[in-house]
């Protein structure tokens, strides 16, 4: 009887919290709201990307890895008029919850890095966690961004859904934001050239695996969308430490890591 109760009040307060989030993004109108999702990443993109888009502009954002409805609503309503972005990690477990939450955030950029095999039970197949994921540009407006991983085809087959402008990004030059040269051999971190705009940087960031690369070209695609020049936004990912849990290098006692 206990638990029944309990799980009546979180979904009440979910509801009350989400209505008021809904309430207090449309107050926020200056504020371009960026919504991270995908099957993988989501936590460390919004990790590195906050210090970046922090370098120039006023920021709020998701914290921790909180990517509930209860946790995204909190996120929403700690935006305030000085906020010049707000960005949020949006996660799902099961169909429908990422187009509530576009009909919550109605976002101005839509980040999507990647489609994989997680919460089975409900997407059996990665064509269904796809459709799943495609939902939360569902509310972006003419106006909107779209930025896609080109590298995965299944996230690339949505710049034809987006209603607005769509940048990509990966490791092909066919793409707006992309890289080579990337290398992450311990125990050097990943390091990479990015190619955007007609130029090309070198970067070297203290993640972990090659497959971070994913997060830091989505986060520098992100950058320069909200008007950051790349030079100041590689200078700023490269600052970040892993996030805790994600290929988070520990010293052992013992002289291990």
């Amino acid at each position: 009887m206990r638990r029944r109760v309990g799980r009546l009040w979180l979904t009440l307060a979910g509801l009350a919290l989400g209505a008021l989030a809904f309430v207090w993004r449309r107050l926020m109108f200056r504020t371009t709201f960026v919504a991270i999702t995908g099957s993988l990443g989501k936590t460390t993109t919004t990790r590195i990307a906050v210090p970046i888009l922090s370098s120039s502009l006023p920021v709020n954002s998701t914290r921790g890895s909180n990517n509930s409805r209860i946790g995204l609503a909190r996120a929403v309503l700690r935006t305030t008029y000085r906020h010049r972005v707000t960005v949020l990690e949006v996660g799902t477990k099961r169909p429908g919850a990422l187009r509530r939450a576009a009909w919550q955030l109605r976002p101005d950029v839509v980040v999507i890095l990647s489609v994989a095999r997680t919460h089975t039970n409900y997407y059996p197949t990665l064509d269904h966690a796809a459709a799943e994921k495609v939902t939360l540009m569902s509310r972006l407006g003419k106006e909107g961004i779209a930025i896609l991983n080109g590298d995965d085809p299944r996230v690339l087959a949505m710049a034809a859904r987006s209603p607005g402008c769509v940048r990509t990004f990966g490791r092909s030059p066919q793409f707006d934001v992309w890289a080579s040269d990337v290398s992450s051999r311990w125990p050097e971190r990943l390091s990479f050239t990015v190619h955007a705009g007609g130029r090309s940087l070198q970067v070297r960031t203290k993640l972990v695996g090659e497959h971070w690369i994913t997060a830091a070209l989505a986060a520098l695609s992100l950058a320069l969308c909200c008007g950051i020049g790349l030079p100041e936004a590689i200078y700023a990912l490269e600052q970040p430490e892993t996030y805790p849990g994600r290929m988070q290098p520990l010293l052992l006692p013992s002289g291990a890591v």
